[in-house]
């Protein structure tokens, strides 16, 4: 389990790995049901923080090239699992999603905009105390 700590922490510390992709594996986690719950939720959370990048991404190409969407929004999902499963990610996933949908009512369809990265390093920092939490 510490080794696959260590790797997951390593991810959650690269500057573009949670903008752009952040594969979390199945582990050991804690032996209890809800510790096990929780750290299936947290994936989920990282899998749809990730999916911003390319939500935006594809609106950017639907703007310029005319392409129909591919990506279903992952802001509900986000929401929904924040609320649920992790309020103490409440201030960051909120900042993450209010970037990007101020990004797409701007009309700015840039993955690495400064907004959106300022709001995915915010949540890299707070989402790495929480996985530390549940590894406990």
């Amino acid at each position: 389990m510490a080794q696959a700590f260590k790797r997951l922490t390593d991810q959650l510390e690269q500057d573009a790995g949670l903008a752009e992709t952040m594969e979390i594996g199945r582990w050991d986690w804690p032996e209890s049901e809800g510790g096990r719950l929780r750290a299936s939720k947290f994936e989920a959370l990282c899998e749809a923080i990730n999916q911003c990048g390319r939500y935006v991404d594809q609106h950017r190409r639907i703007a310029t090239d005319g392409e129909s969407p591919e990506v279903e929004s992952p802001l509900p999902r986000i929401e929904a699992l924040q609320r649920a499963y992790f309020p103490e990610l409440a201030v960051q996933t909120s900042d993450v999603i209010n970037a990007v949908r101020n990004l797409l009512r701007a009309g700015e369809y840039q993955k690495r905009h400064p907004l959106l990265e300022s709001a995915l390093a915010a949540f890299r920092l707070r989402a790495r105390e929480v996985l530390e939490e549940i590894a406990r």
